[in-house]
C-alpha cells in the first residue's frame, strides 16, 4: 500500500534551526518524532512512502535514507507550501487505488487491527473531533485535493467523501505543548507506539547504551535516558523526563516534565521543569517563549 506524507513547514522557536520541519526531528522518547510517523505507517501496511515538503536537509536524509531500513521505498517531492495539496493530488495514482494520506506532525493511535477490512474513505479523528491529518482514501479523493490551499480546506474536502473514525491517543506535534504531552504518553505507555529501547534499570526507568548516572542520582519514573548520556551526582531526574543521546547533565540538576535534545550540555545545579531544551536554547512550553543562554557553562551543545 502507498502512503503520501505531507511534511508541514513551519518556523521553529529554536534559533539556528534552518532545516525544513526541524522540530519533527526532536526526540519523542527514544527516537525522532518523524520516525514514529514512518513506523506507524509501516505497521499499517505502507510499503511505499512519498514525502511532500519544502527541501529537506541532511538530518532528514540521515534519518530516512531511501527507506530500506524499514523495507520500504521512499520518494521525495519538493513543493512550496501553497502548492502542497496540488502536489498531493498529483500522487493520486491509478483509478480506484487505495492510499494512506498522512501528515508528519501527527501519529494517530491506530493499529493495523483497527482498520482491518475497512474500505477506503476513512478520516481519522482525535478525541476533540479534530482531523489528525490521516485518512485512508481512494485515488479519486486524493486527486480532489488539487485546489485546496491549506490543511483546513483539505479536511473539509475529505470530510464530504469519507466516514469519520475516532482513533486512540495520538502522538502530536501540533505545537510544543502537544509535543510535551506526547512525550508523557509514550513514557507512560498510554499511546500506540513501538516499545522504548534501552535497558530497564528499574521499573519505568530506561537507559541507553553507554549511559552513566552517578549512584546518588534520584530517578522518578517514567524516565528515558539515551545512549552515551552522563548524569552527575545528586541530580534528580523525572518524572516524565527524556534526555537525548550524548547529553551531559552536571551534578545537582533537576529535570522533570521536560525533554533535553541530543547533544546538550546542562550545567551544575540547573532546574529544568516543563521545558524543552536543545543546545543553548530553553523553551518554556507554557509561555511558548524561547531563551538563548549565552553562558556555555549553563547550557550549550556538546562538541
Amino acid at each position: 500500500m502507498r502512503a503520501v506524507v505531507v511534511v508541514p513547514s513551519r518556523p521553529s522557536l529554536f534559533p539556528g534551526a534552518q532545516e525544513t520541519a526541524s522540530d519533527l526531528l526532536l526526540p519523542l522518547g527514544d527516537r525522532p518524532f518523524a520516525q514514529h510517523v514512518v513506523e506507524r505507517l509501516v505497521s499499517l501496511g505502507a510499503t511505499s512512502l512519498t514525502f511532500i515538503s519544502e527541501p529537506l536537509g541532511r538530518r532528514w536524509s540521515d534519518l530516512l535514507g531511501d527507506g530500506a531500513r524499514w523495507g520500504c521505498r521512499f520518494k521525495f517531492v519538493v513543493a512550496a507550501p501553497a502548492e502542497t495539496y496540488a502536489s498531493v493530488a498529483r500522487e493520486a495514482g491509478e483509478p480506484g487505488e487505495v492510499v494512506w494520506l498522512a501528515h508528519a506532525d501527527e501519529a494517530p493511535g491506530v493499529a493495523a487491527d483497527d482498520v482491518a477490512g475497512e474500505t477506503a474513505g476513512i478520516l481519522l479523528r482525535a478525541d476533540g473531533d479534530d482531523w489528525t491529518g490521516w485518512a485512508i482514501v481512494t485515488s479519486g479523493s486524493l486527486a480532489s485535493l488539487t485546489g485546496c490551499p491549506d490543511r483546513e480546506a483539505a479536511a473539509a474536502t475529505l470530510d464530504a467523501r469519507c466516514r469519520r473514525v475516532r482513533c486512540g491517543t495520538s502522538l502530536s506535534f501540533a505545537d510544543y505543548t502537544a509535543f510535551l504531552a506526547s512525550q508523557f504518553s509514550v513514557l507512560q505507555g498510554d499511546a500506540v507506539a513501538a516499545p522504548l529501547t534501552g535497558r530497564e534499570v528499574r521499573p519505568g526507568i530506561r537507559m541507553g547504551r553507554g549511559a552513566i548516572a552517578h549512584p546518588s542520582v534520584e530517578f522518578v519514573a517514567p524516565v528515558f535516558i539515551g545512549d552515551n548520556v552522563r548524569i552527575g551526582a545528586e541530580s534528580r531526574i523525572g518524572p516524565n523526563a527524556v534526555i537525548g543521546r550524548g547529553c551531559v547533565v552536571e551534578k545537582k540538576c533537576s529535570v522533570a516534565d521536560a525533554m533535553i535534545a541530543d547533544g546538550t550540555y546542562v550545567g551544575e545545579g540547573l532546574e529544568l521543569n516543563h521545558v524543552l531544551v536543545a543546545g543553548s536554547t530553553i523553551l518554556n512550553v507554557e509561555l511558548g517563549a524561547a531563551l538563548v543562554i549565552p553562558d556555555k557553562f549553563i547550557l550549550s551543545s556538546v562538541r
